[in-house]
């Protein structure tokens, strides 16, 4: 595993959305060291921490346990997934959020468990209306919580399509989430 970047940022998307967050990238290329991160910390000190990346990070869970053992102070810990990977027991025990943006919504082992756990959000990219009556079936068949789903347009503000998913969340009570581009 490797920490591709390290940033102190402003969560752009999912249910901590305008929270500063230490931003941290997991991945492939390993260019920060357990050093690099604790003095990055020490720097920019912040309570919330972000861990994501391009990659699945739980395909990192035990690595993950690792650095966040070795992390002086108290932190609100939230971790971006594609719900496609059972997080290490140990690494659920420091989480207290998840972000999972379904790459497909089916029921496998790990989107079991997240479905169940009440920490994890659901956030899906809306991009044409069918997606909508998925959202709806995934929701009643695995009894989501609307509070724990979000859905983020990412039409070319098409105003009409606004409209329908504007409906959608209120009729659902779920939340309708922006992307924070700049």
């Amino acid at each position: 595993m490797g920490i591709k970047n390290l940033r102190y940022d402003i969560i752009r998307e999912g249910i901590s959305v305008g929270i500063p967050a230490i931003i941290i990238e997991v991945g492939k290329n390993n260019n920060k060291s357990m050093d690099n991160i604790k003095d990055f910390l020490e720097d920019n000190p912040c309570e919330n921490i972000l861990i994501t990346g391009k990659e699945e990070p739980l395909i990192y869970s035990r690595e993950l346990v690792f650095i966040l053992n070795n992390i002086k102070g108290e932190f609100n810990i939230g971790i971006d997934t594609n719900g496609g990977i059972v997080p290490d027991p140990n690494l659920i025990k420091k989480v207290i959020y998840w972000n999972v943006r379904p790459i497909k919504e089916s029921l496998t082992d790990s989107m079991h468990f997240f479905t169940k756990e009440k920490s994890a959000y659901f956030i899906f990219k809306v991009s044409n209306i069918s997606k909508i009556f998925e959202i709806k079936d995934f929701m009643k068949w695995n009894n989501i919580d609307p509070n724990r789903v979000m859905i983020q347009p990412v039409s070319k503000s098409k105003k009409e399509f606004m409209k329908t998913l504007v409906t959608f969340c209120k009729e659902n009570h779920v939340r309708l989430g922006t992307k924070l581009g700049f």
